[in-house]
């Protein structure tokens, strides 16, 4: 799973952001995410160009993320038709925040895309085992 250092938990839901994250194919600072109201943008500057996906609100939703009372999002997505892989089906982004606290500088928002495939938008939507 994926961080992203964000500002505060409140702009997972309302406030575009952009952040990069270290993934377990690259390293540190591999990947980048860009979350606006209406759109995901993946850039893997190792595979260009950025991929970009419609988020599709009616399909969304939340999720318990364990046992401290966090709650994740899942977005579904469909990914745009000039995307380099799966063009024309859907995604599904779970996120979830780790509040900053004590001892702790930022919040931290935790993302996957556990979906890239799918062929139509009730599957992305489909509840899936979730990693916590």
């Amino acid at each position: 799973m994926a961080r992203i250092l964000a500002d505060s938990a409140s702009s997972l839901l309302h406030e575009p952001f952009l952040g990069c994250w270290d993934d377990q194919f690259n390293g540190t600072a591999s990947s980048y995410l860009l979350v606006s109201e209406s759109s995901l943008v993946v850039n893997y500057p190792a595979y260009p160009p950025p991929a970009r996906h419609d988020i599709l609100e009616e399909h969304s939703s939340t999720f318990d993320a364990g046992s401290d009372g966090r709650v994740g999002v899942s977005l579904i997505a469909s990914n745009h038709a000039n995307n380099a892989y799966s063009p024309g089906l859907y995604s599904d982004f779970d996120m979830m925040m780790d509040p900053g606290g004590e001892g702790k500088e930022d919040d931290v928002l935790y993302y996957c895309q556990i979906d890239f495939d799918d062929a139509d938008a009730a599957e992305a939507a489909k509840e899936k085992r979730r990693a916590a």
